[in-house]
């Protein structure tokens, strides 16, 4: 198999953070700062319980309807949760801070990726297929071009600007026309087996596990397994020279 393009997820796989991923005390702050503006006087504990659940939902619609809840329609639910309401400018001012919230978090690199992702753009097109929480593409995008990465990404695909997520097949089949590459002709890096790896399977590409953040994932349906960066290259280089 000539392989000609490499797709990555982006949590998880490229990118973690050393907290809980969600930064939900932050988030809960925004909302209690912007209500209490407008005159509610909503415990804290009740806003936190009401985002908690927002991502409760939020998990049951990615799994179940392969889209994920954007900022906006979260914030619906937790207004509607609390029974509260905001003016249209208060409320696309709440959006966009809860969107830019991992702006000041620890949003860094998987060891290795960066050196890796270089030494790949020299070989393959590369593209990225993330699936978005209440921070998206855009701010994704964000990391990337700072750690001069981005450039190297022949097409970025996320679930907030498609309205698809992983595992829909459109997701994976629209990256690689963007890639000009063949299923047959693609291996997909991810760290969940649900999306990453079924998403890629159904499609026709190869499937690498990535295990060195997201642990428990089944393994038995990728095609390989990795745990650091350092084990990808060879693979890559074994399945191309077949």
């Amino acid at each position: 198999m000539a392989l000609r393009a490499i797709t990555f997820d982006f949590w998880g796989t490229l990118y973690w953070m050393p907290t809980d991923g969600t930064s939900r005390e932050r988030r809960t702050k925004l909302l209690h700062r912007y209500l209490t503006e407008q005159g509610y006087a909503i415990p804290y504990e009740r806003l936190r319980a009401a985002l908690d659940e927002s991502f409760r939902r939020a998990y049951e619609v990615w799994m179940q309807e392969m889209r994920t809840a954007d900022t906006a329609e979260r914030l619906r639910w937790i207004l509607a949760d609390i029974g509260a309401t905001l003016p249209p400018q208060a409320f696309d001012a709440l959006k966009r801070e809860l969107e830019e919230t991992l702006l000041s978090e620890p949003v860094t690199p998987i060891p290795g990726a960066i050196e890796v992702m270089r030494a790949l753009a020299e070989r393959y097109s590369l593209g990225l297929i993330s699936d978005t929480g209440m921070t998206p593409g855009r701010v994704l995008r964000h990391f990337m071009a700072r750690d001069g990465i981005l450039d190297l990404f022949r097409h970025c695909t996320f679930s907030d600007e498609t309205g698809r997520a992983k595992p829909h097949e459109r997701q994976f089949l629209d990256t690689l026309n963007q890639l000009g590459a063949r299923p047959e002709e693609a291996v997909h890096i991810g760290d969940l087996t649900a999306t990453d790896i079924t998403g890629a399977r159904r499609v026709g590409m190869k499937a690498v596990l990535f295990t060195g953040v997201t642990q428990g994932q089944d393994p038995s349906q990728a095609h390989a397994v990795i745990s650091s960066y350092k084990e990808l290259l060879p693979i890559l280089r074994a399945w191309s020279d077949s």
